[in-house]
Parts: C-alpha cells; structure tokens; sequence
C-alpha cells in the first residue's frame, strides 16, 4: 500500500512538469485544428449540453495535456477529422481542466475517446489508437 501511494503521489507530483516538458513539442496538442467541414469544438461546461444536442454524430477525445498518450493521440485526431469532419463532428474535452464534464460521462483513463449519436453514447476506446483502429472504431460505432 505505501508503494502505491508513493507511486500515486510521485505521479501526481510529475503532472506539472510533463506540462513544461511537452508543452513546445511534437507532441502539442491544437485545440484549434481545423477540419474541412469547420473546426474541432471545445467541450466545456457552458456548451456541453448544447453540444449533445446540436451533433448528431459526435466523436470526443478525453484528454490531458500533461498526458503522454494523449499527446501522441493528437495528430491522429487531427487527421482523421480532417478527413472525416463532413460526417461526423469531432470535439475534445480537457480532463484536466473540466473535470465536472468528464465526470459525466464516467471516464476512468486517458486518452478516451467517445461516440455519441443522438445525444446517447454507442461506444468508446480508452488508450492511444492508431489511424487504423480509430477509424474502424468510428465506423463500428455508428453502424449500430
């Protein structure tokens, strides 16, 4: 028991300096990232609900920054709602910062990535996914 609090503790102690170390790398995450259909939406408490409503085909990434796998989900992201932004519309949601909103949809690691259609969840991939697996997991959730 004392390893794992000393684990959990040396953890969260070193959240902050992943941030400083990751922050200017290859691995940056780009709120920003356009798709050809319009831009990836910020989730956050004010717009989550209209979010829900307003996107009938919804892909969300549940992130961090101070997160590794995360970082290295990014650009598949980022690509894949590139190409396919005109179906579905992708959003990201900042674990980190908005935890009250990842707390309801029950997340308990990271990178997550959810589907909603409708509003209602029909699936979702925990861990970093390659383009392949990410793709094909988009696929199979809508397809339900």
């Amino acid at each position: 028991m004392k390893a794992m609090t000393l684990f959990v503790t040396v953890l969260l102690a070193a959240a902050p300096l992943c941030d400083s170390i990751y922050a200017n790398s290859a691995f940056s995450i780009d709120n920003s990232a356009p798709t050809t259909s319009g831009a990836i939406i910020n989730i956050t408490p004010d717009n989550v609900q209209e979010v829900l409503d307003t996107y009938p085909f919804l892909v969300i990434d549940v992130y961090a920054d101070w997160c590794m796998p995360c970082q290295m989900f990014a650009p598949t992201f980022k690509e894949v709602s590139g190409q396919l932004g005109d179906t579905y519309q992708f959003a990201k949601l900042d674990a980190g910062t908005y935890r009250d909103v990842t707390d309801q949809f029950n997340i308990s690691g990271l990178p997550t990535v959810l589907f909603l259609k409708d509003g209602k969840e029909v699936g979702r991939r925990a861990g970093r996914l390659s383009k392949s697996e990410f793709v094909s997991s988009i696929e199979q959730a809508f397809s339900k």
